[in-house]
């Protein structure tokens, strides 16, 4: 299998047990592909918390995979894919909570 295989087993196998999506974006932060149906909403929420431009950053610093969240709970996992050592692209796995939150405190 190659890399695009893997990564459309990867997205499928994550959602046959949960509503976790999975994200593609360029190194500018153009989302460039999605299983997410709502994807509009969670995009800007993606952005609009700033998690977006932390790793657009640690993108630019060589990071190794993080997680990356918010203080009230929602997180995502974000991976950077390179090409000849520089990163091109960033996956992300999310958003999950990783406690329970109360609708009134979103």
């Amino acid at each position: 299998m190659d890399k695009e295989q893997n990564l459309q087993l990867l997205q499928e196998l994550i959602s046959c047990g949960s509503n976790i999506y999975t994200w593609c974006y360029d190194v500018s932060g153009l989302l460039l592909s999605s299983n997410c149906p709502d994807e509009a909403i969670f995009d800007a929420a993606f952005e609009l918390f700033g998690s977006k431009d932390k790793a657009l950053k640690l993108g630019e610093q060589d990071s190794p995979p993080v997680i990356l969240g918010t203080s009230f709970g929602l997180i995502w996992g974000v991976d950077f894919e390179k090409h000849d050592g520089r990163p091109y692209r960033f996956h992300v796995i999310g958003p999950a909570f990783f406690l329970d939150v109360a609708a009134k405190d979103i």
